[in-house]
Formats: C-alpha cells, structure tokens, sequence
C-alpha cells in the first residue's frame, strides 16, 4: 500500500494538497511536494477528521480526501517487476521506480483501467512477454507501489528516441517521463 509522507513527492501529493487546499487546510501553491505546510495541513485535517494525526497519508486519509487508492497484491508486484525489467531492465534504478510509477499513476487516475494487469497489458499489446525479473526490478516495483514516484506524477514514458507524446517532465537514464 502506498503512503505519502515529509519528504515524497509526485502526482498523489499534488492531489493531497489539492485536497487539503479545497478544505481550507492548505494555504500554498500546489507543487506535488510532502514539506512542511503538507505536513501540518495533514495533521489539523486528520485531527479534525477523528484519525491520528500522525502526518502520514494512507489509506483511510486518502479516502476521506478523495483520492482513489490502489491495492496491489504479490501478483501485482511481481507482474509489476516483469514490466520494469522489459522495459527499464537496463536503465538506472530511479528509472526502473519511475516505470513503475507510470503505471501506478494511471491506476489511480481516473482516465485509465483500474488493475496494475490492465495497464500494463495496455502498454504491451502484441509484445513479447514475459521476461523473469531481478531482484532489482522486483525491489523497484516495491518501492512504485509504496508510493515512491521519480517520474514527477508522469502518466507515460518513452525512450528518448521515440517521440514524446506530451510535455517532457523528467528524463532519467534513456527514458523521459511525462
């Protein structure tokens, strides 16, 4: 399950802060990072809301702000890692978590299917599968689903040879993120 605390960032925190800001308990910019306002919006939100105000975004303070989460079991992870490794195996490991990150986005975007499976299924139509993952690619795969998200909330990657189909937010290693 993915938490969101001081110090992450992505997608999922500009939602919290989005979140928080429409409830009055955040009073900045949105820009996707866990700092200190974050912090302290969270906390007076969850202490007003009857949970421990603990500055930790899980599950249940998630979904009392809104925000879908997305439930990924060993299957997922391993299937996850597989993905990682076909498509980043190479690449550096921020990278290989940015992969990873891609497609836990588009699971918890609303213009995208639900299941790790079928998003990753969707990037593979008529692809050569499988590939058995490392260890690495498996402890990638943890830490995009624990919410570690180096691709900056990135919906999409592509090689830097392939033609980027949006605006450009990360490039990392031969890919770019965006």
């Amino acid at each position: 399950m993915a938490v969101y605390y001081w110090g992450t960032s992505g997608r999922t925190v500009a939602l919290i802060q989005e979140g928080l800001k429409g409830l009055g308990y955040y009073p900045k910019e949105i820009d996707g990072i866990f700092g200190a306002y974050t912090y302290y919006a969270l906390t007076a939100f969850q202490t007003d809301g009857g949970m421990a105000p603990n500055g930790i975004a899980e599950r249940e303070t998630l979904e009392k702000l809104g925000i879908k989460t997305v439930r990924a079991d060993e299957n997922d992870i391993y299937a996850l890692a597989e993905f990682i490794g076909r498509n980043a195996g190479g690449e550096p490991y921020a990278a290989q978590v940015a992969v990873g990150a891609v497609v836990m986005n588009r699971a918890a975007d609303g213009g995208f299917r639900d299941s790790i499976g079928d998003i990753i299924s969707s990037f593979e139509e008529g692809k050569a599968l499988p590939r058995e993952p490392e260890k690495t690619h498996i402890n990638a795969s943890r830490d995009a689903v624990n919410g570690w998200d180096p691709s900056g909330g990135a919906l999409w990657f592509a090689g830097r040879e392939e033609l980027p189909k949006g605006k450009v937010k990360k490039r990392i290693g031969r890919l770019v993120f965006g």
